[in-house]
């Protein structure tokens, strides 16, 4: 890679602030682990925790 490049900001008016997009894969599609990421915790089988977000509520 010689040079970085820009990119260029989709279509729209800007983020909704009433919505967050969260995509996940693998062992992060688990309810419990990913309530861990949200609410505070330790997933089962990881080696720390999480503080957990300013929004602890889970998703619609």
């Amino acid at each position: 890679m010689n040079s970085v490049r820009s990119i260029e900001p989709g279509p729209g008016g800007g983020p909704s602030l009433g919505q967050v997009w969260y995509t996940s894969y693998g062992s992060n599609m688990y309810l419990e682990r990913l309530a861990c990421y949200l609410v505070g915790g330790r997933p089962p089988g990881a080696a720390r925790g999480y503080p957990g977000c300013r929004d602890r509520g889970m998703p619609a």
